[in-house]
This record gives C-alpha cells, sequence and structure tokens, in this order.
C-alpha cells in the first residue's frame, strides 16, 4: 500500500470529502477515525506493555496484549465498513469509544496497584468527545455507565479515602466536560450542516436563474434574428415598391391597384409577424380564464370555415370528422379558437396541393382533437424541440411564408393554460399529427 494511502488526510476524510452525502459522510467519517484510533491504542498498548516488565505487571501486559488484538479487530471491521457501508458495523465507533474506556480503566487500576491513580480514563473520554460524532444523548450514556465502572474500580484500591474522593471529583468533571464538549461540537456541526445545506441550496437557486437568464437570452436572439430577417424583407420590398412608384408613377388606375396590393402584403406580412409576437407575450402574462363547455365537433366546423379561404388557395380540402354521441368538454373558447387556427395553419401550410387536412374529434381517456395532415412531416431531431418558443424547423412550408416559430409554443401554452395536454405525432404513411388531450 502506498503512503499515501495512510496519510492523516485519509484517514480524518470520509470516502469522497465534503462530496458525500449526510449521514453517510458522517458514518464514514467515524470508521475513518475508528480506524486511526486504533493505531494509537497498538502503539499505547506496546508501550503500556514494555512498562509493565519494569512494573512487575503481568496483569498490565496482558491488558496491553488484549487491547492490540481488538485495535486490530477494529481495524479490519472499519475497513470493510468503509468498502461496503454496512450496517452492521452502524454502532462500531460506540463500541471502540467503550471498548477505549474500558482498557483505559483496566491499565489505570493496574498502575494503581502502585498507590497512585493515573487520569487515563479522563483523558481518553475528553479525546473522544473531540474525536468522535457520536450523537450526544449517546455519548452521555456512555460516560455515565463507564463513570460508575470508574468509581467501582476506584472504591476497590488500597489507597485513602481522600485520594479516592479527589479521583473521582476530578474525573466526573472531565466526563461533564466531555458530555458538554460533545453537545457543543454536535451543534455547531449542526449548524455548520444547515449552513451548506443553505448554500448549496442558493447555489442551485443561482444555477436555475442562470439557467432562465440564458433562455431568455437565447429567445431574445431568437427574436432579434426572426424579427431583423422577416421585418426586413418585406420592409425592404415595400421601400422598392414605393422608390419605384416615385421613379415610374403607374401608367393605369390597373398597375396602381397592383402597386397598393404589393405595399399591402408586405404591411400586412408584417403586422402578422408583430401580432403573433405581442401574442405569444400576452399569452405568458394572461390570468386563468373561466373554462365553459363546448362541443368540439362544432368548434371544429367553425375553425374549417374560418380556413376555407387558405385552403382553397393552397388548394387543400379540409374535412370535419366527428364522433356521435356528440364530444362536449370544458375549455376556454377563445384559447381553443387560437389552438386550432394556428394548428390548421400549419396543417395548410405544410400539405402539398391536392392532399387532405382532416379535423377529428372523439373519446378515448377523455375528449380530444386531432390535427392531421398529408404533409411533409416532422424531421426526427426537430420533435424534441418542436413546441419550443422561437423554434423553427428546417423544412420549409409548401404554401404561404416561412413562420415565426411561435405557432405551436403559443398552442401548447394555451392549451397547459386551461388543463389540456398538446402532442405530435408522425402520421401512419407522411404527414403529421397534432393532438390535444383534455381532462
Amino acid at each position: 500500500m502506498s503512503v499515501t494511502s495512510w496519510s492523516i488526510r485519509r484517514l480524518l476524510d470520509p470516502l469522497g470529502g465534503d462530496r458525500a452525502d449526510e449521514p453517510d459522510r458522517k458514518f464514514r467519517l467515524n470508521l475513518r477515525r475508528v480506524e486511526l484510533a486504533s493505531i494509537a491504542m497498538i502503539f499505547n498498548a506496546a508501550v503500556e506493555g514494555t512498562f509493565s516488565f519494569f512494573r512487575d505487571s503481568p496483569g498490565l501486559g496482558l491488558l496491553a496484549v488484549v487491547a492490540s488484538i481488538g485495535a486490530i479487530g477494529f481495524i479490519v471491521a472499519s475497513r470493510r465498513g468503509q468498502r461496503e457501508t454496512s450496517h452492521a458495523v452502524s454502532h462500531l465507533p460506540e463500541i471502540f469509544v467503550i471498548y477505549a474506556l474500558v482498557c483505559s480503566q483496566g491499565a489505570g487500576y493496574f498502575i494503581a496497584q502502585s498507590g497512585r491513580i493515573p487520569s487515563g480514563y479522563a483523558m481518553v473520554y475528553l479525546a473522544c468527545a473531540v474525536f468522535f460524532l457520536i450523537p450526544p444523548r449517546r455519548f452521555t450514556v456512555i460516560g455515565i455507565a463507564t463513570f460508575a465502572l470508574f468509581v467501582l474500580w476506584v472504591s476497590t484500591l488500597d489507597v485513602s479515602l481522600f485520594e479516592k474522593v479527589v479521583a473521582a471529583f476530578n474525573t466526573a468533571l472531565a466526563v461533564v466536560a466531555g458530555i458538554f464538549g460533545r453537545r457543543g461540537l454536535d451543534r455547531m456541526q449542526e449548524v455548520d450542516r444547515q449552513q451548506r445545506a443553505q448554500i448549496a441550496a442558493q447555489n442551485e437557486a443561482l444555477v436555475e436563474a442562470n439557467q432562465r437568464l440564458a433562455t431568455h437570452n437565447a429567445e431574445l436572439n431568437s427574436l432579434m434574428a426572426i424579427a431583423a430577417h422577416d421585418l426586413r424583407s418585406p420592409l425592404f420590398g415595400l421601400g422598392n415598391l414605393l422608390d419605384l412608384a416615385a421613379a415610374r408613377p403607374p401608367s393605369s388606375l390597373a398597375s396602381l391597384r397592383d402597386l397598393l396590393r404589393e405595399a399591402s402584403n408586405s404591411i400586412a406580412g408584417m403586422l402578422g409577424l408583430i401580432g403573433r409576437m405581442l401574442e405569444a407575450h400576452e399569452i405568458e402574462s394572461r390570468s386563468p380564464r373561466t373554462l365553459q363547455c363546448r362541443d368540439l365537433e362544432k368548434m371544429l366546423e367553425t375553425a374549417a370555415r374560418r380556413a376555407r379561404a387558405a385552403a382553397e388557395r393552397g388548394r387543400v380540402t379540409l374535412i370535419v370528422e366527428g364522433q356521435s354521441p356528440l364530444v362536449q368538454t370544458m375549455v376556454d373558447p377563445d384559447a381553443l379558437d387560437q389552438i386550432l387556427d394556428n394548428l390548421i395553419s400549419n396543417a395548410i401550410r405544410f400539405s402539398p396541393a391536392g392532399s387532405t387536412v382532416r379535423l377529428r374529434t372523439g373519446i378515448a381517456d377523455g375528449a380530444f382533437i386531432e390535427i392531421a395532415d398529408e404533409g411533409i412531416g416532422v424531421p426526427l431531431d426537430e420533435r424534441d424541440q418542436l413546441f419550443g418558443k422561437f423554434r423553427r424547423g428546417a423544412s420549409r412550408p409548401l404554401n404561404g411564408p416561412r413562420g415565426s416559430g411561435l405557432g405551436l409554443y403559443i398552442v401548447r401554452s394555451l392549451a397547459t393554460a386551461m388543463g389540456a395536454e398538446s402532442g405530435y405525432r408522425p402520421g401512419k404513411e407522411r404527414g403529421s399529427v397534432f393532438r390535444i388531450d383534455f381532462g
């Protein structure tokens, strides 16, 4: 084994350091300290065993051997516990403390045979109070029990009553100091744990805030890119039309109408983009609305009528498919109208001429609406971000201009606001199916 693996830091720190979770970190830390204290016990037993020859105390020598064997057992058990985090050794630190205190009392007993009562037990108890992370109540029980044992063996010594009283009093002070010290240290550790938990929570909140800020910055960049592109093109075209009209006035009323029509289309495109941006902003800040019971098939028929002109321009057929009995559910009518307009508009724009867009409603686990087209579909790598804000796919629409990347974001936001779920799946053969499930 390398020298670094036996370093003091390896013995004092738990596996994983501060990255280990509580209470596993405290448990591993105690096991490491049991290992270190056992090594110290072996060294101390060797010294006491050597002195036993000079003191002519076979009992002290035997105790040194017993202490060494026990310490080796604790080293083995603590290492196994560190590797396996075994619950079988969960009380190993407390058992070791009791063993160390009893051994120190035994050594004191044999040393006291020469007429001097040593203070080894009190010193070991104070050291354990600082060194091991044992709960205060458990440590208090250990202290009272071992102190009672200390008083018992002191009472059997052949020394004056005064020395017995002084030894018991001084040791009692040490035990009381150890108990209060353990309580104070435990309180400090608890405060430290709470502070670390608070700092971790603040760091987590800061990370989330930074992520939200990064998302907002990305959305702002997307907004600027879309606005710059989609507003610049119609503005540029409108400017060219006006320059042309100034340089070459229309020669006829029909030419003037064509010019005005082109200008109107450019203005309508810009107003449409601005309207969608304002609509997305309004959805994010709008308050919940009261839900009303509505017939979904009727709402689909009304939405189909609104989209009929766009469908005819793209030579796309709209079909409403209902279910008997009528499908009724609680919805926000205005929000559902917006959802249907967006979904049907998308279906028409991405459908080839001569295809069909089906508007279906029915009941499965609950009421639902589906808008199914026979268009180009959504590429696999774009489906995860399909309902994101300012997410425009790589595919260009077959009918009409490219969207702003807000339509499906508006759909999901409005659906979520009234307790519904929005989803997408590819069609059986081709195209796309967008579905709204109502709870």
